[in-house]
């Protein structure tokens, strides 16, 4: 960011990935400030890379730059920011025929309408949205479309569908070394298998123990805590409150910043009742 200059690099976004680098620079920085545990800097960040979008009046830049910002919100939980984000790519795509930007923006609004009393049309933008990057050949990002549709999947109690969505990522980033989203997925699985097996099952713990050391290794604090609190609960709800609690309030108290973020609410309203 420190070597860019809005006219100086104008022509970048014509060479590389036919978008603004400064955007992308923006995007990247907001994507790994949450992941790191600064949720209130990623917002900063992505807000940034929409501004400077507008700005510009480029486009693809605006498309891309919606595109990882509603990434960063889905990770916020903020469910009708994102119908709206999405809502505006899928515009921007119909009226330059942006497919990529189409496919990501379908799998973004049928995640948030899962969450809705709208469970059907959710599945149907899932599906048309996955079908699309299928039809592409793409790989990148596939993980995290396939993991979108597994939470919907359980959000309508199709859990099996959910279990193949999930295995079919898992699959997909080991062989693509994309490994941004995979803590999410074991978190995902393990919450698909507490439905199909009841939470008593050995897998359960085992998938969410896994989860946890691979966002420990990534120092990706944002999945931490997410995986954490799931962790907690199947402890407190198994009668290990004291564990439960020693789990949750070693990563919860490490955070600065975010508290008024589903994530960190969550995980206080956790410590509250194991208090």
């Amino acid at each position: 960011m420190a070597l860019y200059d809005e006219e100086r690099c104008a022509h970048h976004r014509h060479i590389y990935a036919g978008h603004d680098p400064a955007i992308c620079a923006l995007l990247t920085t907001a994507t790994a400030r949450w992941m790191l545990g600064y949720p209130d800097q990623s917002a900063h960040f992505a807000d940034e890379s929409v501004s400077l979008a507008r700005k510009l009046r480029h486009a693809p830049s605006l498309a891309h730059s919606l595109t990882y910002v509603c990434d960063s919100v889905i990770m916020r939980g903020d469910f009708a920011r994102v119908i709206a984000i999405a809502t505006e790519i899928l515009q921007l795509s119909d009226e330059h025929g942006f497919v990529q930007a189409r496919a990501v923006a379908l799998t973004f609004l049928g995640w948030a309408l899962a969450f809705s009393t709208e469970k059907a049309e959710a599945m149907v933008r899932l599906e048309e949205g996955l079908n699309i990057w299928d039809r592409m050949g793409a790989v990148i990002n596939l993980p995290r479309s396939l993991c979108l549709m597994a939470e919907a999947c359980m959000q309508a109690g199709r859990y099996t569908e959910g279990l193949t969505h999930i295995d079919r990522a898992l699959h997909v980033a080991s062989r693509s070394r994309e490994e941004w989203y995979t803590p999410r997925l074991y978190q995902v699985r393990a919450e698909i298998l507490i439905n199909v097996r009841g939470p008593g099952d050995d897998g359960v713990e085992q998938t969410l123990r896994h989860a946890l050391a691979v966002a420990r290794q990534h120092d990706a604090r944002g999945w931490e805590l997410k995986v954490a609190t799931t962790l907690a609960r199947l402890w407190h709800n198994g009668g290990r409150p004291e564990q439960a609690r020693a789990l949750l309030s070693s990563i919860y108290n490490w955070f600065t910043e975010g508290f008024d973020t589903p994530d960190l609410k969550e995980a206080k309203a956790l410590l509250d009742e194991l208090t």
